[in-house]
């Protein structure tokens, strides 16, 4: 039986664009979730409460520290524009990776103190179902 392999967080990759998908510079995070919606079907005489899956949900947290050249994820999320977007958990290995389009919002940005490096963290919700590759 052949075992898989783990992948470092420090290899992955985002890239976000209105047009152009680019990559997201100095990121320090992707956090991703993609709950499902369970509605309940008991009914009488039922000794187990059962439920079936419905609708599927997408949402992202990206965190990066504050780059003024990078400008894509800040002018999507203050003009509410769509965008594509593509995570490969490994940038050497281009066929496994997630994708679709979405919208982001700015959610934090954190100043810091004097010894502190600014760090932004934005929100990007699905606009559409994700796919993964393969």
């Amino acid at each position: 039986m052949a075992l898989g392999t783990t992948t470092h967080a420090v290899n992955q990759v985002l890239y976000f664009g209105t047009g152009t998908a680019t990559p997201i510079a100095e990121g320090t995070g992707f956090q991703i979730s993609m709950p499902t919606d369970f509605a309940e079907d008991s009914s009488w005489g039922d000794t187990f409460k059962t439920k079936k899956p419905g609708l599927t949900d997408f949402d992202g947290t990206i965190s990066k520290w504050y780059d003024h050249n990078e400008t894509s994820l800040r002018t999507a999320a203050q003009n509410r524009a769509e965008g594509k977007w593509y995570w490969y958990p490994d940038r050497s290995v281009t066929t496994d990776y997630l994708y679709g389009t979405g919208y982001v919002s700015l959610d934090d940005v954190n100043a810091g103190g004097l010894n502190q490096i600014i760090s932004n963290q934005y929100k990007l919700v699905a606009s559409t179902a994700p796919t993964w590759k393969p």
